[in-house]
């Protein structure tokens, strides 16, 4: 799995979330109100900070070589972990 293959699974997981809190939203239930985004401010942050910064230095490290790619790869997912 390279690293671009872990920000699509990441995009793909926040629809899924998305999509999942409109269906809790319509049924009632659920942490987020209806129409809202059900994100607080610092996760917003975060992804705005993921989007500019660590996402074009995945991509450049890929197109870089896979044994770079690999490593950043194994440094994220470890930080991810904490």
């Amino acid at each position: 799995m390279s690293v671009a293959d872990i920000f699509k699974m990441s995009d793909s997981i926040k629809k899924l979330e998305k999509a999942v809190q409109a269906l809790e939203a319509a049924a009632g239930v659920g942490g987020s109100s209806a129409g809202g985004s059900g994100e607080g401010p610092s996760v917003t942050a975060y992804d705005d900070l993921v989007s500019a910064h660590v996402t074009p230095f995945a991509q450049t490290c890929e197109k870089l070589g896979p044994d770079l790619a690999k490593l950043v790869r194994g440094s994220l997912i470890l930080e991810l972990i904490r």
